[in-house]
């Protein structure tokens, strides 16, 4: 599914209908949007192309959101105002854990998370599991492992 606007609408279905909101799929078609209805900042709503004095929705895709974050995360990093943000830090808490036998701090966590293919890049509950208490945790309790590795990190709970 890609996104669709007012006018495409009205020419695929063949009938005069408005309607009040966009949805895309993707990312790339979400900022096309944004720009093609001339959308200068961030805002949840335009005038309506269509029907004056009327606002036009955009909506956004959580868990789209959340895999994309996940995705650029664990592949490139992001680099934020308090720092460079990446992944590895989460794989030394997960190569750790691995070497653990018996007793392990993330079971459910699988390589697929943190070095996920093309299918598994696809897929939400690998991306809400990664950010997920139970990673937290293990990142809190290997935390003198993780320092021996990164000296300047600290862990630090978001609330």
């Amino acid at each position: 599914m890609h996104c669709y606007g007012v006018k495409d609408m009205k020419l695929k279905l063949g009938i005069s209908v408005t309607f009040p909101m966009f949805k895309c799929d993707e990312v790339t078609d979400t900022n096309f949007t944004f720009l093609k209805v001339s959308a200068s900042h961030v805002r949840s709503s335009t005038e309506h192309p269509a029907v004056s004095k009327r606002q036009l929705y955009f909506l956004s895709d959580f868990p789209l959101l959340l895999k994309n974050v996940r995705n650029g995360f664990v592949e490139k990093g992001y680099l934020t105002p308090a720092g460079d943000v990446h992944s590895g830090i989460l794989q030394a808490a997960f190569k750790k854990d691995r070497e653990n036998v018996t007793l392990k701090a993330m079971p459910k966590i699988t390589n697929a998370h943190l070095e996920p293919n093309s299918f598994d890049k696809m897929k939400v509950d690998l991306a809400f599991q990664l950010f997920s208490d139970q990673f937290i945790q293990a990142l809190f309790f290997y935390r003198e492992h993780i320092r021996s590795s990164y000296e300047t990190v600290q862990p630090k709970r978001i609330s």
